[in-house]
């Protein structure tokens, strides 16, 4: 069963939010269901995610100039049975359920100093660590992440920078050997051809930093995507 509780007050151009809740997540089809083989396992029992209570409290600032608005948000909870891939002692990785407990915030500013300009960036620290003694943060779940876009759309065109910076996280529940943190950026360019059709163009990782999410495992490093969109009536 899932509970949550809002509440919310506005005056002029101040907004602040409150919420307490709690909530069940069965676990996704992509963690019940997946060929084993060598290195990955099933695990029959993986139980739903419960989040037992959370409460998330929230300030947004409208402050008119180039039509800017600032945002806080705060949050604190518990989740029992989070669901967590991780691998075993043989480093056979399966998912598995730990009980860990949340808290952080994000902190975003948007600004718009023309009609066809915008900037956006935000800032989070997220600190999920298991609920033990001195429990050690999730493996591979980053502390601090940050994030900036850039989008110019002038006429037909739309042009978007996009970069984002992941911080150290944990191969192991033990909290040593931190992977190093990195920085991914990305760029796209779209062109309205139609009434409801698009072509978009994009270089994926343009520094071509390989990054590793997890080790050993590097992403490709710069790639282009060339996508047609249709919008139907």
């Amino acid at each position: 069963m899932s509970l949550r509780l809002d509440a919310g007050w506005q005056r002029k151009k101040t907004a602040l939010t409150a919420a307490l809740g709690s909530g069940v997540t069965p676990p996704v089809l992509a963690d019940l269901f997946f060929r084993e083989g060598v290195g990955v396992k099933l695990n029959p029992d993986l139980r739903p995610e419960r989040v037992r209570w959370e409460v998330e409290t929230g300030l947004r600032q409208d402050l008119g100039a180039a039509k800017t608005s600032a945002s806080i948000r705060l949050f604190l909870g518990r989740v029992d049975d989070m669901v967590v891939w991780a691998p075993d002692f043989r480093f056979v990785w399966s998912p598995n359920n730990f009980d860990v407990r949340r808290r952080g915030g994000e902190l975003t500013i948007s600004t718009h100093p023309a009609d066809n300009l915008g900037l956006d960036a935000s800032a989070s620290y997220s600190a999920v660590t298991y609920d033990i003694p001195g429990g050690a943060q999730v493996e591979y779940r980053p502390r601090v992440t940050y994030a900036a876009s850039l989008l110019w759309s002038p006429g037909a065109w739309t042009g978007d920078l996009r970069w984002h910076h992941v911080g150290q996280r944990f191969p192991n529940s033990a909290g040593t050997n931190p992977r190093p943190a990195f920085s991914l950026l990305d760029l796209g360019v779209e062109r309205q051809v139609a009434s409801g059709l698009a072509v978009r163009g994009e270089v994926r990782d343009l520094t071509d930093a390989r990054a590793e999410f997890i080790a050993g495992f590097p992403t490709p490093g710069r790639s282009y995507v060339l996508t047609l969109n249709l919008v139907l009536p």
